[in-house]
């Protein structure tokens, strides 16, 4: 049987093998910037959380900037940050208290690239919120 008509039938298309090895480079890549990049915001984000709480805890104290930033040392040991305590500047006026954080944290990337990651913040009690 015999038909003069057109073969209508469509090929298969699917992710050829270059396409899959685009898309294994491109996920490996977004992989490796996080793995880099993420530990160091998710401190950032410890440090916010504990500045704050910190900050409400000592509101109806009377401590010394030292004491507060000893009481901050303490909270990052607790909570494994990483990032050195010389980096903060504890005050105490007559406004109320005080964390400042500016710091900056340099990974390696790949080879001789690096990423640099810079963060700043001020922590205020009489807020209760920091202002950037």
């Amino acid at each position: 049987m015999s038909s003069s008509a057109p073969d209508h039938r469509q090929r298969q298309a699917g992710f050829s093998a270059s396409g899959t090895l685009v898309l294994l480079i491109v996920v490996a890549f977004l992989l490796k910037v996080a793995v880099v990049i993420v530990p160091a915001y998710y401190d950032h984000y410890m440090i916010g959380n504990i500045a704050t709480q910190l900050l409400k805890d000592v509101a109806s104290q009377d401590i010394g900037g030292d004491k507060l930033c000893s009481d901050l040392t303490t909270r990052f040991d607790i909570n494994h940050v990483t990032v050195p305590i010389d980096h903060f500047q504890c005050t105490h006026d007559d406004q109320g208290y005080g964390i400042s954080e500016d710091y900056e944290i340099r990974k390696n990337f790949v080879g001789n690239l690096d990423v640099v990651m810079h963060f700043s913040h001020n922590f205020a009690s009489q807020s209760g919120a920091g202002k950037h």
